[in-house]
């Protein structure tokens, strides 16, 4: 019992900590797992000490309870309902995740489009910017078939990474206001919106929507990259 308290309390703690600090739902996901093994040691064990049927009702119950817990947490967590039905408009509703999933490949395509239109000559020393994980991750496996360049970003861990040996001259901007681009860079043109097949409204297609190519580094890029650098 004593060890089943500390574990409580380890749980609350870690749930408090990431409460004040907003962090994400999901990040306490794995602390369930001991959870409920804890719970389930202590619920046989109480089953076992009433004896008679009620060891084999009570599994029964809580195997019930298993299966139709996991099919509601797939259906609700896995982006397994069909984009703009009304189950995807439940589980999205509930999950907030899944619409951002929404719009990766026509993303690509779009900066692909941009890339190639991008004179010869300036290609070797052109970057992708990215403004999230999501978009960098998306940019970096899809861009593969597209031959796109390397894609840089400033969030968190990315920015580690760095923007490449030789300093950057041509900028495709993604996720960013013009007003951000244009700190940074002299010349910014604007080249598009971005938008998705399905019409689905998520961060991309709602918020810093615009897509630049970029000019001019106002100052070194290693001024620069101290100031792109943030975290989500």
């Amino acid at each position: 019992m004593k060890r089943f308290r500390t574990l409580g309390w380890m749980f609350i703690v870690t749930f408090l900590l990431f409460f004040v600090n907003q962090g994400r739902a999901y990040y306490v996901a794995p602390a369930y797992v001991a959870l409920l093994a804890a719970g389930c040691v202590g619920f046989e064990g109480w089953l076992e000490s009433k004896g008679g049927r009620t060891p084999r009702l009570g599994f029964g119950l809580l195997w019930g309870a298993q299966v139709i817990g996991s099919l509601v947490a797939i259906v609700l967590m896995k982006p397994v309902a069909p984009i703009n039905s009304p189950l995807w408009e439940i589980t999205s509703s509930v999950n907030e995740d899944v619409v951002e999933m929404v719009g990766w490949q026509d993303l690509t395509a779009q900066v692909a489009g941009i890339y190639q239109s991008i004179p010869e000559a300036e290609k070797p020393r052109t970057v992708i910017l990215a403004g999230n994980y999501g978009e960098a991750g998306a940019l970096d496996l899809y861009g593969k078939p597209y031959d796109l360049p390397r894609v840089i970003s400033g969030t968190n861990s990315l920015w580690y990474r760095g923007y490449g040996e030789s300093e950057p001259q041509t900028v495709i901007v993604v996720g960013f206001e013009s007003s951000y681009a244009s700190h940074f860079f002299g010349s910014c043109e604007y080249t598009g919106k971005v938008t998705n097949s399905n019409q689905v409204k998520n961060e991309e297609t709602t918020h810093h929507t615009g897509l630049y190519v970029c000019r001019e580094p106002r100052r070194p890029w290693n001024e620069m990259w101290q100031e792109m650098q943030w975290f989500q």
